[in-house]
């Protein structure tokens, strides 16, 4: 859903913003390493984790992709963020939200990627992971406490898809070191709380 209607930016050259914020329409989904076949589309929680089960360890990673057609065609993209709110309710790992760093926890930075290759919410699992392009990167902060919510910019990330739509499928959240265990823990779109759930807000003209 989008809390504005789209307005053809050509017609006064002015500057709009647009909040890209679904519901469980949306588009994201988790895989793991413990149970490769599942698919986890309609989860409430978008986790970049390694844990483990019975001295099993396994990795889970989170996709998103966000519905850019709502903005105009011909847009010209100013300015985007992405904004995730931590999972504080659900317990994943053994805990709930972000792990902190501590005796036992190594820190948790993680990296958004572009995703390349096309995937579908209710068909991805960890054996058909789609591909990523490495060299657009993004590395964001350890989180400082469990309940840490960020805004991530993604400008150029998005202007790039936005204008070679279909070369690009949105953005994998996972740890940048899959040693140890911590986690990072976000709301999914499929969330009970709407204000918690993911959002891409968009500057453009």
């Amino acid at each position: 859903m989008s809390d504005k209607s789209p307005i053809d930016p050509r017609l006064d050259g002015s500057i709009d913003t647009i909040v890209i914020k679904p519901g469980p329409e949306g588009k994201d989904a988790i895989v793991s390493s413990y149970y490769p076949e599942e698919n986890y589309g309609s989860g409430l929680s978008l986790n970049a984790m390694i844990s483990n089960i019975d001295r099993i360890p396994y990795v889970e990673r989170a996709y998103i992709d966000f519905d850019l057609s709502v903005i105009p065609s011909g847009a010209s993209i100013l300015n985007a963020e992405i904004r995730l709110y931590a999972d504080t309710v659900l317990k994943t790992g053994g805990y709930t939200g972000h792990s902190t760093t501590n005796s036992s926890y190594g820190t948790n930075e993680w990296v958004l990627e572009t995703v390349t290759s096309p995937w579908e919410e209710n068909t991805i699992s960890w054996f058909n992971i789609p591909e990523t392009d490495v060299s657009s990167i993004i590395e964001c902060a350890p989180a400082t406490s469990f309940s840490q919510s960020y805004s991530i910019n993604v400008t150029a990330q998005i202007a790039n898809q936005f204008r070679y739509r279909g070369s690009a499928f949105g953005f994998l959240i996972k740890l940048k070191d899959e040693k140890e265990s911590r986690k990072i823990s976000f709301c999914s779109s499929d969330y009970a709380y709407p204000a918690l759930r993911p959002e891409l807000i968009v500057v453009y003209k």
